[in-house]
Protein backbone atom coordinates (compact mmCIF):
# COMPACT_ATOMS: atom_id res chain seq x y z
CA UNK A 1 0.00 0.00 0.00
CA UNK A 2 2.88 2.38 0.45
CA UNK A 3 4.38 2.08 -2.89
CA UNK A 4 4.73 4.98 -5.11
CA UNK A 5 1.68 4.94 -7.31
CA UNK A 6 1.22 7.67 -10.27
CA UNK A 7 -2.20 9.20 -8.25
CA UNK A 8 -0.19 10.13 -5.48
CA UNK A 9 2.47 12.35 -7.68
CA UNK A 10 -0.67 13.66 -9.41
CA UNK A 11 -2.63 14.92 -5.92
CA UNK A 12 1.24 16.06 -4.48
CA UNK A 13 1.15 19.39 -3.27
CA UNK A 14 4.13 21.29 -1.94
CA UNK A 15 3.58 20.93 1.41
CA UNK A 16 3.56 16.86 1.39
CA UNK A 17 6.96 15.91 2.31
CA UNK A 18 8.35 13.22 0.18
CA UNK A 19 9.18 10.56 3.12
CA UNK A 20 9.73 7.09 2.41
CA UNK A 21 7.82 4.48 4.23
CA UNK A 22 11.20 3.61 6.01
CA UNK A 23 11.31 6.89 7.74
CA UNK A 24 8.13 6.89 9.02
CA UNK A 25 7.41 5.32 12.60
CA UNK A 26 4.04 5.46 14.91
CA UNK A 27 1.56 8.38 13.89
CA UNK A 28 3.08 9.66 10.94
CA UNK A 29 3.22 6.54 9.66
CA UNK A 30 -0.85 5.50 10.51
CA UNK A 31 -1.58 8.85 8.48
CA UNK A 32 0.23 7.94 5.72
CA UNK A 33 -1.36 4.64 5.44
CA UNK A 34 -4.62 5.82 6.42
CA UNK A 35 -4.35 7.97 3.24
CA UNK A 36 -3.24 5.32 0.93
CA UNK A 37 -6.20 3.54 1.91
CA UNK A 38 -8.62 6.26 1.13
CA UNK A 39 -6.95 7.06 -2.21
CA UNK A 40 -6.95 3.25 -2.84
CA UNK A 41 -10.98 3.66 -2.35
CA UNK A 42 -10.89 6.29 -4.39
CA UNK A 43 -8.99 4.70 -7.28
CA UNK A 44 -11.46 1.74 -6.85
CA UNK A 45 -14.34 4.19 -7.07
CA UNK A 46 -13.60 5.59 -9.67
CA UNK A 47 -12.64 2.71 -11.29
CA UNK A 48 -16.26 1.01 -10.43
CA UNK A 49 -17.43 4.29 -12.29
CA UNK A 50 -15.64 3.97 -15.54
CA UNK A 51 -16.14 0.12 -15.84
CA UNK A 52 -20.32 1.04 -15.50
CA UNK A 53 -19.98 3.70 -18.05
CA UNK A 54 -17.80 1.72 -19.99
CA UNK A 55 -20.68 -1.61 -20.14
CA UNK A 56 -23.60 1.11 -20.01
CA UNK A 57 -22.00 2.55 -23.76
CA UNK A 58 -20.72 -1.38 -24.81
CA UNK A 59 -24.47 -1.73 -24.54
CA UNK A 60 -25.71 0.99 -25.92
CA UNK A 61 -23.79 0.41 -29.13
CA UNK A 62 -25.11 -3.74 -29.25
CA UNK A 63 -28.63 -2.37 -28.88
CA UNK A 64 -27.63 -0.36 -31.73
CA UNK A 65 -26.09 -2.73 -33.57
CA UNK A 66 -28.40 -5.52 -33.40
CA UNK A 67 -31.16 -2.94 -34.08
CA UNK A 68 -29.52 -1.96 -37.37
CA UNK A 69 -29.25 -5.72 -38.14
CA UNK A 70 -32.24 -6.44 -37.90
CA UNK A 71 -33.25 -3.41 -40.15
CA UNK A 72 -30.71 -5.14 -42.54
CA UNK A 73 -32.54 -8.56 -42.38
CA UNK A 74 -35.84 -7.09 -43.19
CA UNK A 75 -34.37 -5.65 -46.10
CA UNK A 76 -32.80 -8.91 -47.37
CA UNK A 77 -35.72 -10.63 -46.69
CA UNK A 78 -37.94 -8.31 -48.43
CA UNK A 79 -35.27 -8.67 -51.37
CA UNK A 80 -34.91 -12.54 -50.98
CA UNK A 81 -38.95 -13.06 -51.41
CA UNK A 82 -38.68 -10.55 -54.54
CA UNK A 83 -35.97 -12.74 -55.92
CA UNK A 84 -38.18 -15.66 -55.30
CA UNK A 85 -41.14 -14.77 -56.88
CA UNK A 86 -39.00 -13.42 -60.20
CA UNK A 87 -37.57 -16.99 -60.23
CA UNK A 88 -40.95 -18.70 -59.95
CA UNK A 89 -41.93 -16.25 -62.78
CA UNK A 90 -39.25 -16.86 -64.88
CA UNK A 91 -38.99 -20.95 -63.93
CA UNK A 92 -42.78 -20.56 -65.20
CA UNK A 93 -42.09 -18.73 -68.31
CA UNK A 94 -39.21 -21.56 -69.36
CA UNK A 95 -41.78 -24.49 -69.13
CA UNK A 96 -44.18 -22.45 -70.84
CA UNK A 97 -41.46 -21.96 -73.69
CA UNK A 98 -40.23 -25.58 -73.62
CA UNK A 99 -44.13 -26.77 -74.23
CA UNK A 100 -44.46 -24.39 -76.80
CA UNK A 101 -41.60 -25.05 -78.55
CA UNK A 102 -42.35 -28.66 -78.41
CA UNK A 103 -45.70 -28.37 -79.74
CA UNK A 104 -43.91 -26.47 -82.77
CA UNK A 105 -41.19 -28.87 -83.38
CA UNK A 106 -44.13 -31.54 -83.50
CA UNK A 107 -46.24 -29.61 -86.29
CA UNK A 108 -43.05 -28.72 -88.66
CA UNK A 109 -41.77 -32.00 -88.51
CA UNK A 110 -45.72 -33.26 -88.80
CA UNK A 111 -45.69 -30.75 -91.64
CA UNK A 112 -41.97 -31.34 -93.68
CA UNK A 113 -42.45 -35.47 -93.28
CA UNK A 114 -46.21 -37.08 -92.62
CA UNK A 115 -45.26 -40.44 -93.01
CA UNK A 116 -42.22 -40.35 -90.96
CA UNK A 117 -43.70 -38.35 -88.19
CA UNK A 118 -47.45 -39.70 -88.19
CA UNK A 119 -46.91 -40.87 -84.65
CA UNK A 120 -46.13 -37.46 -83.06
CA UNK A 121 -49.04 -36.19 -85.18
CA UNK A 122 -51.47 -38.78 -82.99
CA UNK A 123 -49.51 -37.90 -79.80
CA UNK A 124 -50.26 -34.04 -80.45
CA UNK A 125 -53.70 -34.65 -81.03
CA UNK A 126 -53.95 -36.55 -78.28
CA UNK A 127 -52.21 -33.59 -76.09
CA UNK A 128 -54.29 -31.10 -78.00
CA UNK A 129 -57.31 -32.59 -76.94
CA UNK A 130 -56.27 -32.61 -73.05
CA UNK A 131 -56.02 -28.80 -73.26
Amino acid sequence: VLEESPIVEVLRTNDLQDVSKDKLKGPARERLLKFYRRLDQVLKILENKSYRKYYQNLLAESVQRQQHFQQQNEVLHDYVCELEKEFADISDAIYNYRSKKELMLTKLAGLLDRGEYSHLASKRGRSSSKQ
